[in-house]
C-alpha cells in the first residue's frame, strides 16, 4: 500500500453541515452494441409504456467500471444484457405460472415465450419493469445505489435485483421465479477456463447462497476487452424456504427452473473449463407458492464483482475501499444484502430529490436527462484506498480507457459537484498527489496518471497525451468549485495544501492561456487546434480561479494579482475573438497563421503536398476502386499531430467509410480498418495496425491492402510488414474518394491534420516487393524527410487506378496522373476564418465560480446565434462538423441565462436520447442532423448534463 493513502483523515459529513445531495477505435467501440446477442427463437416483444424517456440502453447493475451491465433494447425478453462494450452479459428470468414457463430476463432458447413488458421506469437509480403473462404481473427493480454521503456504502460493488410477482386477473397462480447469470461475468473471452464455487455466509441476518465465479487462472491488474482478468463474480440470495440453487449447464439448469419450478442444489464439478464449453450458468429459484392480487416481500438478489486490489498506484497494489470496512467480501455481502430495505428507502430519496432539483430547473425532459446520467457517471468511478486516505479513480471508459483522465474528469464533474463536493475533492486527490510528489516532470498539468485503468503508472518520462492550457485550467477550476462549495474550514486547508502546485499552474496560464498555441484540447477528436477562443477562455477562467483560490488560502496578493490578469486577460479576448463578418465569437483568433481548411505545403515526393489542418480534404466524385475486390492504398503522410483520429485515404459509402487508411487516437499508430457492412452500426470492424506509434512532424510511407482472396487486411510502414489480419466481411463502397477525411453515421469524420503526398490505389493486392518499391519511389533507399524526388509512376506488373502527385502547389484541385481523369477537388478552401465559430461552453464555469468575468453581452449574442445553427437534435460542436457532444451543449445551455435556448438544447438531446438507433449506454458523441450516435459510450462525462442544475440547486460553503 503506497504511503500516499496511509494520512489525512477523511470526512463525509451529514447534511446539516455540508451540501446536500443529489475509434477508429474510439469510434468503434461502441458499435458492438449494435450487433445484438444471441435472439431469442420467438419474436422480440415491445417495451411498453416507457417513463420518463425510452433509454438508449437501461442500466440493470452499474455501480464500477467493470461493474456496468445494460440493457441493450427496450425489453427485458429477447435480448442478452451486454457489458458497456457490447460483450454480452447473460442473465437469465424465467416466471413458471401455473406450470407454463414464460421468460421475463434474457434469449434462452427452447424455454418460453417471452412475457409482455407493459412498462419501464427509470429513476436516477433504479430501473423498474412490469411484465405481464399467464394472469401474473412479475415487477422487477434493478437498483445500484448511489451513496455519496457514505463512502462505506458506495464503495459496494454490488447491485441490487429485486423481483416481486401478483396476480394480474384477480385469480390466484402457482408461481416461481428463476434467475441465473453465466460464466460470461467472470471473463470477457468465452474459450477462457473458469472455476466457481457455491458458499454459505452467515454473520447477517439471514443465511444466504452465493455463486463465486473466476477465472482459473487470473491475471491480477489486468484487462481482456476492458473486462478484469482477475477477481470474482459474486451472485447471492438468501437460503429461504423455497429457495434452490444449481450451476450447472445452461440447458439443463434452466430446463429444471422452467419444467420443475426447482433446482437440485448440485454444483457442477466439471471445472475448470471454458465459458462456453456446455456454458455453465449460475442460478436460483424462488417458489412464491400461490400468490394473489397483493406481491409478497420481494424476492432480493445482490450481484456483483469483488477485486482486490482494485488498481495500482505507481507500481503499488491498492486495496478497495471497502475493505477498510469489512475483513473480507462475505462480511460485506451479509451488510449489503441486510441493508436492501434501508438502501431502497435512501435511493427512493435521492431520486425524488434529483428529479425535483432537475424539473425546477430545466423541466421534466431535463429531469429525465439527468435520470439517465447519475448511475453512468458513478458507474465510472471506484472507491479505493483506506478510510483514513480514500480516493475515487475514474477510467477514460470507451475512448483511451486512461485512469483519472483529467479531461474527463472536468466535463463529468457537475454530478460530484452536486452530489457532494467532497466526491470531486476524492478525484482531484490522486491528480494533485501524482504532480505534487514530483513524478510528473511537465509545468503545465498532466493528463491522466496512468494509459490502462486500472493501472496509474504516472508518466514520470513525461510521455503522454499533453493538453497544456486544458487540463492545467481544468485542475484550477475545480480545485476552485470544490473549494467554493465545501465548509469554508476544509477549503481554507485544502487551498494552503496544494497551494504550491495549482499556483505553478496558474502561472502557465497567465502566460500561455490568452492566445493558446497549437495545442491538443478535450475534444481532441478534432485534432490540434492554434488560437482557439474556447480554449482561451478556459485558460482566462483559470486564473481567475485561482485568484479564489488564493483567498481561501489566505493569499491576499496573490488572490488580487490573479484577479487583476484574468479580468485584463477576458478583455482582449472579448475583443479579439469577435468576428469581424457575423454577430459571433470565432473559432480561432483570426491570426495570419490561422489555418483552418486545406493548403500546400512542401512534398516528400516532389515538390509539393497537401497539408490539411483538422478540416477540409481532396475529393474525387466516385469510387476509384472496387472495396469488394482486392485493392492497395499507398500514401506519404506527416502527421501534424498523433492525437486523435485521423484519416488520410478513405471511400464512402452511404453511412460509413468502405476503409479508412488512417491514426488511430489513443494509440497514435498507423492502420488500415475496414468495417463490414454499410450502415450507422456497421458491425464488425478489421483492423491492421502499425507496430509502433507516428511521431508527429516525420514522413511515413503507409500502404494498405485488402486481398479478397485471401480474406485479409495488410498495413505497411515505410515498405515493412506490420500486421496482416482476417478480413472476410466488407462492403461496396459507391461514395466519393476522400484524401484527408472519414465517414460515419453518413457524415465526414476523423479529419487529417498532417501532409500528405504521393497517393495511388491500385485494384489489386501488391506484393511485399512492389509495395517496397512504390515506398522507394525508384530510389534504392527510402527517401529522407526533406529530399524531393521526382515523382513518376512506378513501372511494375499493376499500374495505379487512380495516383494524385499533389505537385500542383497552387490551385483547388489535384490531376490525376495515372490517366484515369479522377481529378481531385479540394474542400473548404475558401471557408473565411471569420465565419468559423463553435460552442464556447468554457463559459459554464464563469457561472458555476461566481467569478462574474465573461461579459453578459457575448453571451447573450452567443445564444443567438446558437439558435440560427440549430439542427433537429441540437447543435454541432463547431462550423466544421454536423456532430456534437451532449456534455458541452448542457455546460453551453447551463453557460446562458436565456431560457429559450436552454429549452432548445434539453428538448433536442431528449429527443436524441428517446428515439436514437443507437442502444449502448447514453453517448455523449451524436450528430445533429440524422440523431444518430458518432462515437463514445457509457462515458462518465455524461455528467455534465447536471450543470444546469448546478447553477439552481447549488449553495456556497460557509
Amino acid at each position: 500500500m503506497p504511503h500516499s493513502f496511509l494520512s489525512a483523515k477523511a470526512d463525509i459529513r451529514p447534511r446539516a453541515t455540508r451540501r446536500r445531495i443529489h475509434s477508429l477505435i474510439l469510434v468503434f467501440v461502441a458499435l458492438v452494441f449494435a450487433a445484438p446477442a444471441t435472439p431469442a427463437q420467438t419474436p422480440t416483444p415491445s417495451g411498453g409504456k416507457m417513463t420518463p424517456v425510452r433509454p438508449p440502453a437501461t442500466p440493470l447493475i452499474v455501480r464500477q467500471p467493470y461493474v456496468s451491465v445494460w440493457q441493450p433494447a427496450d425489453a427485458l425478453p429477447g435480448h442478452w444484457p451486454a457489458f458497456w462494450t457490447g460483450a454480452p452479459r447473460s442473465m437469465t428470468g424465467i416466471a413458471r405460472i401455473d406450470g407454463t414457463p414464460y421468460v421475463f430476463l434474457g434469449a434462452p432458447e427452447n424455454v418460453g415465450s417471452p412475457m409482455t413488458q407493459t412498462s419501464l421506469t427509470v429513476t436516477p437509480t433504479q430501473s423498474r419493469y412490469e411484465l405481464q403473462a399467464g394472469g401474473v404481473t412479475v415487477s422487477l427493480n434493478f437498483l445500484s445505489p448511489v451513496e455519496p454521503d457514505d463512502l462505506r456504502r458506495q464503495s459496494v460493488p454490488f447491485g441490487y435485483i429485486l423481483a416481486g410477482a401478483r396476480s394480474a386477473d384477480g385469480r390466484p397462480h402457482a408461481v416461481s421465479l428463476y434467475f441465473d447469470i453465466s460464466g460470461q461475468w467472470a471473463h470477457n473471452d468465452e474459450k477462457t477456463l473458469i472455476t466457481w464455487r457455491s458458499d454459505k455466509i452467515t454473520g447477517g441476518k439471514e443465511p444466504l447462497t452465493a455463486f463465486t465465479v473466476e477465472p482459473a487462472e487470473p491475471r491480477v491488474l489486468g484487462e481482456n476487452r476492458d473486462y478484469p482478468t482477475w477477481g470474482q463474480a459474486v451472485f447471492a440470495t438468501a437460503s429461504g424456504p423455497g429457495v434452490t440453487a444449481q450451476a450447472g449447464p445452461e440447458a439443463d439448469v434452466r430446463a429444471a427452473a422452467a419444467t420443475q419450478g426447482r433446482l437440485d442444489n448440485s454444483v457442477d464439478q466439471n471445472r475448470p473449463r471454458a465459458i462456453n464449453d456446455r456454458s455453465p450458468v449460475f442460478g436460483f429459484n424462488f417458489d412464491l407458492g400461490r400468490i394473489g392480487k397483493r406481491a409478497g416481500k420481494p424476492v432480493v438478489l445482490a450481484l456483483g464483482q469483488v477485486r482486490d486490489p482494485s488498481v495500482s498506484y505507481l507500481g503499488q497494489p491498492a486495496p478497495p475501499l471497502w475493505r477498510s470496512y469489512w475483513p473480507d467480501w462475505p462480511q460485506m455481502l451479509s451488510f449489503f444484502y441486510d441493508d436492501a430495505d434501508n438502501a431502497l428507502k435512501t435511493a427512493d430519496r435521492l431520486d425524488r430529490r434529483v428529479t425535483a432539483d432537475a424539473t425546477r430547473a430545466g423541466g421534466p425532459k431535463y429531469a429525465a436527462l439527468c435520470a439517465l446520467a447519475l448511475r453512468q457517471a458513478f458507474g465510472a468511478t471506484e472507491l479505493v484506498g483506506t478510510s483514513e486516505r480514500p480516493w475515487m479513480f475514474m477510467k477514460e471508459i470507451s475512448s483511451d480507457g486512461n485512469i483519472s483522465t483529467v479531461d474527463v474528469v472536468y466535463p463529468a464533474f457537475p454530478v460530484f459537484l452536486y452530489a457532494n463536493p467532497y466526491l470531486l475533492r476524492l478525484q482531484l486527490d490522486p491528480l494533485l498527489a501524482y504532480a505534487e510528489t514530483g513524478g510528473w516532470p511537465k509545468p503545465f498539468a498532466e493528463h491522466d496518471i496512468g494509459a490502462s485503468y486500472p493501472n496509474a503508472a504516472g508518466h514520470n518520462d513525461g510521455r503522454e497525451e499533453d493538453m497544456p492550457v486544458e487540463e492545467s485550467a481544468n485542475m484550477l477550476i475545480m480545485a476552485a468549485a470544490y473549494l467554493r462549495y465545501a465548509p469554508k474550514a476544509d477549503a481554507q486547508a485544502y487551498a494552503k495544501q496544494h497551494y504550491k502546485i495549482l499556483k505553478q499552474w496558474a502561472d502557465y496560464e497567465v502566460e500561455n492561456g490568452l492566445d493558446p498555441a497549437s495545442q491538443n484540447q478535450t475534444d481532441d477528436f478534432t485534432g490540434f487546434i492554434a488560437h482557439s477562443v474556447n480554449l482561451a477562455l478556459k485558460g482566462i477562467l483559470g486564473v481567475g480561479a485561482m485568484g479564489q483560490i488564493a483567498g481561501y488560502a489566505g493569499n491576499k496578493d496573490d488572490a488580487a494579482r490573479y484577479t487583476a490578469a484574468s479580468r485584463d486577460m477576458i478583455a482582449k479576448w472579448a475583443q479579439i475573438a469577435q468576428s469581424k463578418t457575423g454577430p459571433h465569437l470565432t473559432l480561432q483568433y483570426v491570426e495570419p497563421d490561422t489555418a483552418q481548411t486545406s493548403a500546400w505545403t512542401r512534398g516528400i515526393v516532389g515538390p509539393h503536398a497537401l497539408r490539411l489542418r483538422g478540416a477540409g480534404d481532396a475529393e474525387v466524385p466516385a469510387p476509384v476502386v472496387d472495396t469488394t475486390r482486392s485493392y492497395t492504398v499507398a500514401a506519404w503522410v506527416r502527421p501534424g499531430s498523433t492525437n486523435g483520429f485521423q484519416t488520410f485515404v478513405s471511400i464512402d459509402g452511404s453511412k460509413i467509410s468502405g476503409f479508412f487508411l488512417g491514426l488511430r487516437g489513443g494509440t497514435g499508430r498507423f492502420a488500415l480498418s475496414a468495417p463490414a457492412r454499410d450502415d450507422a452500426e456497421p458491425g464488425q470492424l478489421s483492423s491492421a495496425n502499425s507496430n509502433d506509434a507516428a511521431a508527429a512532424g516525420t514522413w511515413y510511407h503507409l500502404a494498405g491492402v485488402y486481398d479478397a482472396d485471401a480474406g485479409t487486411l495488410s498495413l505497411y510502414v515505410n515498405g515493412q510488414l506490420q500486421q496482416t489480419v482476417p478480413c472476410k466481411t466488407v462492403f461496396h463502397a459507391g461514395g466519393h474518394t476522400a484524401i484527408g477525411r472519414g465517414l460515419f453515421g453518413g457524415n465526414p469524420a476523423a479529419f487529417a491534420n498532417a501532409s500528405i503526398d504521393d497517393v495511388r490505389l491500385y485494384q489489386a493486392a501488391l506484393p511485399a516487393a512492389d509495395i517496397l518499391a512504390v515506398a522507394r519511389d525508384g530510389g534504392t533507399a527510402l527517401p529522407e524527410a526533406g529530399s524531393a524526388p521526382p515523382s513518376v509512376v512506378q513501372p511494375g506488373p499493376q499500374s495505379p487506378a487512380a495516383y494524385w502527385t499533389f505537385d500542383e502547389g497552387t490551385g483547388a484541385t489535384a490531376a490525376d496522373s495515372s490517366g484515369g481523369g479522377h481529378t481531385a477537388t479540394l474542400q473548404g478552401v475558401s471557408l473565411d476564418p471569420n465565419n468559423a465559430w463553435s460552442l464556447k461552453y468554457n463559459a459554464f464555469p464563469d457561472k458555476v465560480l461566481g467569478l462574474d468575468l465573461v461579459p453578459q453581452s457575448v453571451l447573450q449574442e452567443e445564444a443567438k446565434f446558437y439558435m440560427t445553427r440549430l439542427n433537429e437534435f441540437g447543435v454541432p460542436l463547431d462550423n466544421r462538423h454536423t456532430y456534437t457532444k451532449t456534455d458541452w451543449e448542457l455546460w453551453t445551455a447551463a453557460s446562458t441565462d436565456d431560457g429559450a435556448l436552454r429549452q432548445a438544447f434539453v428538448d433536442a438531446i431528449y429527443k436524441f436520447a428517446d428515439t436514437s438507433r443507437f442502444r449502448g449506454a447514453f453517448t455523449d458523441w451524436y450528430d445533429t442532423v440524422s440523431g444518430q450516435q458518432v462515437g463514445f459510450v457509457a462515458r462518465p462525462v455524461i455528467g455534465g448534463v447536471f450543470a444546469i442544475l448546478d447553477r439552481t440547486a447549488l449553495k456556497a460553503g460557509r
